[in-house]
Protein backbone atom coordinates (compact mmCIF):
# COMPACT_ATOMS: atom_id res chain seq x y z
CA UNK A 1 0.00 0.00 0.00
CA UNK A 2 2.95 2.51 0.69
CA UNK A 3 4.52 2.22 -2.39
CA UNK A 4 0.51 2.83 -4.24
CA UNK A 5 0.55 6.25 -1.96
CA UNK A 6 4.15 7.53 -2.94
CA UNK A 7 2.90 6.45 -6.52
CA UNK A 8 -0.16 8.73 -7.00
CA UNK A 9 2.23 11.44 -5.17
CA UNK A 10 4.96 11.17 -7.84
CA UNK A 11 1.81 10.85 -10.23
CA UNK A 12 0.45 14.21 -8.93
CA UNK A 13 3.55 15.97 -8.81
CA UNK A 14 5.40 14.88 -12.32
CA UNK A 15 2.08 14.77 -14.44
CA UNK A 16 1.67 18.30 -13.01
CA UNK A 17 3.05 20.99 -15.59
CA UNK A 18 4.71 23.95 -13.26
CA UNK A 19 2.70 27.03 -13.98
CA UNK A 20 1.53 30.40 -12.38
CA UNK A 21 -1.36 28.77 -10.62
CA UNK A 22 0.26 25.47 -9.45
CA UNK A 23 3.23 24.61 -7.24
CA UNK A 24 4.42 21.51 -8.58
CA UNK A 25 7.91 22.29 -9.89
CA UNK A 26 8.43 19.27 -11.61
CA UNK A 27 7.95 19.89 -15.59
CA UNK A 28 6.76 17.13 -18.46
CA UNK A 29 7.47 17.70 -22.17
CA UNK A 30 4.31 18.62 -23.99
CA UNK A 31 4.06 14.39 -25.00
CA UNK A 32 4.89 13.40 -22.25
CA UNK A 33 2.97 10.77 -20.38
CA UNK A 34 2.50 9.00 -17.04
CA UNK A 35 0.76 6.31 -15.87
CA UNK A 36 0.56 3.83 -12.52
CA UNK A 37 1.13 0.34 -13.59
CA UNK A 38 -1.52 -2.40 -12.89
CA UNK A 39 -0.45 -4.87 -9.99
CA UNK A 40 -0.58 -7.70 -12.13
CA UNK A 41 1.76 -5.77 -14.86
CA UNK A 42 4.47 -7.37 -12.11
CA UNK A 43 8.14 -8.02 -13.61
CA UNK A 44 9.07 -11.54 -13.07
CA UNK A 45 13.06 -13.36 -12.00
CA UNK A 46 13.63 -13.92 -15.39
CA UNK A 47 12.63 -10.38 -16.61
CA UNK A 48 15.49 -9.06 -13.80
CA UNK A 49 17.83 -11.67 -15.78
CA UNK A 50 18.09 -9.47 -19.12
CA UNK A 51 21.17 -8.94 -20.36
CA UNK A 52 22.88 -5.70 -21.18
CA UNK A 53 26.60 -4.72 -22.09
CA UNK A 54 28.17 -1.14 -20.05
CA UNK A 55 29.41 0.77 -22.72
CA UNK A 56 33.12 -0.89 -22.52
CA UNK A 57 31.67 -4.36 -23.04
CA UNK A 58 31.30 -6.27 -20.07
CA UNK A 59 28.50 -8.27 -19.76
CA UNK A 60 25.96 -7.68 -17.18
CA UNK A 61 22.63 -8.66 -15.80
CA UNK A 62 19.77 -6.32 -14.74
CA UNK A 63 19.70 -8.28 -11.41
CA UNK A 64 23.10 -7.22 -11.03
CA UNK A 65 21.94 -3.81 -11.35
CA UNK A 66 19.44 -3.27 -9.43
CA UNK A 67 18.92 -2.08 -5.85
CA UNK A 68 15.63 -1.14 -3.80
CA UNK A 69 15.01 1.29 -5.90
CA UNK A 70 15.93 1.11 -9.74
CA UNK A 71 15.23 3.54 -12.08
CA UNK A 72 15.67 2.10 -15.38
CA UNK A 73 15.38 4.70 -18.39
CA UNK A 74 15.20 3.35 -22.17
CA UNK A 75 16.52 6.20 -24.42
CA UNK A 76 18.38 7.01 -27.48
CA UNK A 77 20.61 9.51 -28.72
CA UNK A 78 18.66 10.40 -32.15
CA UNK A 79 16.03 11.39 -29.40
CA UNK A 80 14.99 14.87 -28.55
CA UNK A 81 12.87 14.07 -25.40
CA UNK A 82 15.97 12.00 -24.53
CA UNK A 83 18.15 14.45 -25.41
CA UNK A 84 15.86 17.07 -22.78
CA UNK A 85 15.65 14.65 -20.02
CA UNK A 86 19.53 13.72 -19.45
CA UNK A 87 20.66 16.66 -17.54
CA UNK A 88 17.48 16.01 -14.77
CA UNK A 89 19.11 12.46 -15.01
CA UNK A 90 22.11 13.78 -14.34
CA UNK A 91 21.06 16.09 -12.06
CA UNK A 92 19.42 13.05 -9.95
CA UNK A 93 22.24 10.66 -10.63
CA UNK A 94 24.44 13.29 -8.95
CA UNK A 95 22.33 13.22 -5.89
CA UNK A 96 21.80 9.65 -5.58
CA UNK A 97 25.09 7.81 -6.66
CA UNK A 98 25.99 7.64 -3.05
CA UNK A 99 23.21 5.88 -2.01
CA UNK A 100 23.19 2.00 -2.29
CA UNK A 101 19.94 1.85 -2.07
CA UNK A 102 18.86 3.61 -5.59
CA UNK A 103 20.34 2.80 -9.33
CA UNK A 104 19.93 4.53 -12.05
CA UNK A 105 20.24 2.82 -15.19
CA UNK A 106 20.31 4.14 -18.88
CA UNK A 107 19.50 1.96 -21.64
CA UNK A 108 19.74 2.14 -25.51
CA UNK A 109 19.80 0.00 -28.54
CA UNK A 110 22.17 2.19 -30.18
CA UNK A 111 25.73 1.47 -30.94
CA UNK A 112 28.11 1.58 -27.97
CA UNK A 113 30.65 3.81 -29.52
CA UNK A 114 27.80 6.06 -30.53
CA UNK A 115 26.60 6.08 -27.16
CA UNK A 116 29.85 6.57 -25.60
CA UNK A 117 31.01 9.50 -27.26
CA UNK A 118 27.38 11.27 -27.37
CA UNK A 119 28.25 10.96 -23.34
CA UNK A 120 31.79 12.51 -23.30
CA UNK A 121 30.44 15.46 -25.91
CA UNK A 122 27.83 16.05 -23.12
CA UNK A 123 29.93 15.78 -20.13
CA UNK A 124 27.40 13.11 -18.65
CA UNK A 125 28.65 10.29 -16.54
CA UNK A 126 25.88 8.36 -15.64
CA UNK A 127 25.95 4.36 -15.53
CA UNK A 128 24.67 3.46 -19.73
CA UNK A 129 24.18 -0.07 -20.87
CA UNK A 130 23.42 -1.34 -24.45
CA UNK A 131 20.84 -4.35 -24.92
CA UNK A 132 23.24 -7.52 -25.83
CA UNK A 133 20.47 -10.37 -26.80
CA UNK A 134 17.26 -10.10 -27.98
CA UNK A 135 14.94 -7.95 -27.69
CA UNK A 136 13.76 -5.52 -24.26
CA UNK A 137 11.24 -7.78 -21.98
CA UNK A 138 7.64 -7.20 -22.99
CA UNK A 139 7.10 -6.36 -19.64
CA UNK A 140 8.60 -3.42 -19.77
CA UNK A 141 6.43 -1.79 -21.61
CA UNK A 142 8.73 0.22 -23.76
CA UNK A 143 6.43 1.25 -26.96
CA UNK A 144 8.17 4.98 -27.04
CA UNK A 145 11.01 7.10 -26.21
CA UNK A 146 11.96 7.69 -23.61
CA UNK A 147 10.34 5.26 -21.08
CA UNK A 148 11.23 5.16 -17.77
CA UNK A 149 10.31 2.34 -15.38
CA UNK A 150 10.85 2.87 -11.59
CA UNK A 151 11.22 -0.48 -10.34
CA UNK A 152 11.34 -1.49 -6.15
CA UNK A 153 12.67 -4.30 -4.50
CA UNK A 154 12.85 -6.49 -7.98
CA UNK A 155 9.61 -7.93 -8.21
CA UNK A 156 6.90 -4.94 -8.89
CA UNK A 157 7.26 -2.34 -11.45
CA UNK A 158 5.67 0.78 -9.72
CA UNK A 159 5.46 3.17 -12.19
CA UNK A 160 6.35 4.16 -16.04
CA UNK A 161 6.42 7.62 -17.48
CA UNK A 162 6.87 8.33 -21.29
CA UNK A 163 8.43 11.46 -21.87
CA UNK A 164 10.84 13.56 -21.08
CA UNK A 165 10.55 14.95 -16.91
CA UNK A 166 12.50 16.60 -15.06
CA UNK A 167 13.45 13.78 -12.31
CA UNK A 168 15.90 15.87 -9.76
CA UNK A 169 13.72 17.92 -8.09
CA UNK A 170 13.65 17.60 -4.52
CA UNK A 171 9.97 16.72 -4.19
CA UNK A 172 10.37 13.96 -6.69
CA UNK A 173 13.53 12.35 -5.05
CA UNK A 174 11.87 12.59 -1.91
CA UNK A 175 9.05 10.86 -2.88
CA UNK A 176 11.75 7.79 -4.48
CA UNK A 177 13.64 7.59 -1.53
CA UNK A 178 10.26 6.68 0.66
CA UNK A 179 10.29 3.86 -1.96
CA UNK A 180 13.45 2.61 -0.36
Amino acid sequence: MKSLVLCGALLTCISSPKTASHSCPVRMAMHASLAAVAPNDLLTPADYAWPLHDLNGKKVMLSDLSAKVTLVDFWATWCPYCVEELPALQGLYDKTKNDPNMHIVLVSNEDPTTVKKFMAAHGYTLPVYVVSEGDIPASFGVRYLPTMIILVKKTSQVLRAVGAIHWDSPQVIAALRKLE
